[in-house]
């Protein structure tokens, strides 16, 4: 269970998945990415940007800015061992 990572990794996790596909990895929910991306001040992808990379149309990619007031380890929040999307849980009352 991951407990910290590191500003570039989050970036580079971010810029390679949608961030739906990263919340699930990192077992947080988007909001809390959102949150923590805000605070450290990693750019994440605009809307539509996976839509236009699968149609292998030109992409803006934006990059990590270094800042000296900015701690490069970030700390993730405590999860529950049992993460669960609504879709999941759905699942499970239907089976």
């Amino acid at each position: 269970m991951i407990e910290t990572i590191t500003r570039k990794k989050l970036y580079d996790l971010i810029w390679s998945k949608p961030l739906t596909k990263v919340q699930l990895e990192l077992g947080l929910t988007y909001n809390q990415i959102k949150i923590i991306c805000n605070e450290k001040k990693i750019p994440i992808p605009g809307s539509g940007f996976w839509i236009k990379k699968e149609y292998g149309k030109p992409l803006t990619i934006l990059p990590l800015v270094e800042y000296s007031d900015i701690e490069d380890e970030i700390r993730l929040p405590k999860r529950k061992k049992s993460y669960l999307t609504p879709k999941c849980s759905l699942m499970k009352q239907l089976r």
